[in-house]
C-alpha cells in the first residue's frame, strides 16, 4: 500500500513538544519580569478562559441529569421534568407561569410577541446598548413590528424614568408602550430602585405601560446582592433567564411572567364548551370519524399542514350539528 506525501511545508505535530500558540500546562507558567512562577495546570481550559460568560460547560450533576430526564412530549404533558422545572421556575421567581425554551433570543422574542398580541400597535422603548439592539440583525423582526426607540441613558450607566419619559415625546399617545430593561448590562448593574421606579410608574399609565426585563446576566447581580430574584421578577411583567450565562447549563433559558388568559395560538381554534356541551361535540367527533383532544382540552382543534379538505368537510359538518343543538 502507499504511503500518502506528507506536506513538506507543514511539520509533523509531536505530542512531546510544546504547542506554540498554547501555553504548555507540563511546565510552570513564569510572570514577564521572571519573578512569580505559578503553578502546574491542570485543570481544563474553560477554567483559564476570559473571553464570555458563554465559555462555561455542564457541570457532572447537569450531565447526570440530563441521562435521567424523561423524554415525553411537552404539549401533551408527558415531559414531567420540564413541567417540574418550569413549576419550580415560577414559585421561586414569584410569578404565575414559566417556560422553558432552547435560547435566550427565543426567549426575549416570545415575551415581545405574547405583549405586542395584546397591545397592537406598541412602540418599544429600549437601551441602545442592550443586547436586543446590538445582537439582533432584525430590529424590526424582533419587536413584530413594533415602533423601536432605542434610548442613550443621560447617567451613561442605566435607563432611568426620566428617560422613559423624554422619550414618550417622540410616541404617539395612541400606541401601548412596551418597556424592555436589561439587567446586567455590559457588565453594569441598574439598581432595584430604578427598575421599581418604572415599573410603578408603567401600571400607572393610561392604558398601563408594559416592562419586560432581560435578564441574561440578572445571576450577576443578585450575586452582587443588588436585590433577589423575586424582588427583579417583581417590578416586570415578563423577565427572561439565561441558564448557559452564569449557572453553565449547555442551552436554553426560561420565560416568566403572568399565565396566559388567552390562547395566543394563530392555527389554534377554541371552542369554550360546558361540561354537557363538551359530550355532545365529542360524540359528534366520533360520529365523523375525526380526532380531538379529550379531557381538560376538550374543545381544542389544532390545524397542520397535512389535513385533508375531506376531514374539514367533516369538521364543518360537525360544527353545523353542534350549533344545531
Amino acid at each position: 500500500m502507499d504511503t500518502p506525501m506528507k506536506d513538506q511545508g507543514t511539520k509533523e505535530y509531536d505530542p512531546k513538544e510544546p504547542n506554540p500558540e498554547k501555553p504548555n500546562p507540563a511546565q510552570p507558567a513564569q510572570s514577564e519580569d521572571g519573578g512569580q512562577t505559578f503553578p502546574l495546570i491542570e485543570r481544563p481550559d474553560h477554567a483559564y478562559d476570559f473571553r464570555s460568560d458563554e465559555c462555561t460547560v455542564p457541570t457532572m450533576n447537569m450531565i447526570e441529569a440530563i441521562k435521567s430526564a424523561e423524554l415525553g412530549d411537552d404539549p401533551l404533558r408527558g415531559d414531567h421534568t420540564t413541567h417540574d422545572f418550569q413549576t419550580w421556575m415560577a414559585s421561586i421567581t414569584g410569578k404565575e407561569a414559566a417556560l422553558f425554551v432552547v435560547s435566550h433570543k427565543i426567549a426575549n422574542k416570545l415575551a415581545i410577541a405574547l405583549l405586542k398580541e395584546v397591545t397592537a400597535p406598541m412602540a418599544a422603548i429600549v437601551d441602545d446598548r442592550s443586547s436586543l439592539v446590538k445582537q439582533t440583525p432584525n430590529l424590526a423582526g424582533t419587536f413584530q413590528g413594533a415602533e423601536v426607540h432605542a434610548v442613550k441613558p443621560l447617567n451613561r450607566h442605566h435607563l432611568t424614568l426620566d428617560d422613559i419619559k423624554d422619550a414618550l415625546a417622540n410616541i404617539n399617545e395612541t400606541k401601548a408602550i412596551l418597556i424592555c430593561l436589561q439587567n446586567t448590562l455590559m457588565g453594569t448593574m441598574m439598581p432595584l430602585d430604578d427598575q421599581q421606579r418604572i415599573y410603578e410608574w408603567a401600571k400607572k399609565e393610561e392604558p398601563p405601560a408594559f416592562v419586560h426585563l432581560d435578564g441574561e446576566t440578572l445571576w450577576e447581580a443578585i450575586a452582587a446582592g443588588s436585590g433577589t430574584l423575586e424582588e427583579f421578577c417583581k417590578y416586570a411583567d415578563t423577565v427572561s433567564l439565561c441558564l448557559t450565562k452564569g449557572v453553565c447549563a449547555p442551552a436554553g433559558s426560561v420565560l416568566v411572567g403572568g399565565e396566559l388568559k388567552e390562547e395566543c395560538e394563530t392555527n389554534v381554534l377554541w371552542l369554550r364548551l360546558t361540561e354537557s356541551e363538551k359530550q355532545i361535540f365529542l360524540t359528534l367527533v366520533d360520529r365523523y370519524a375525526l380526532k380531538v383532544m379529550k379531557g381538560d382540552l376538550t374543545g381544542r382543534i389544532v390545524l397542520h399542514a397535512q389535513i385533508c379538505p375531506d376531514a374539514v368537510a367533516r369538521m364543518k359538518a360537525v360544527m353545523n350539528d353542534f350549533f344545531k343543538k
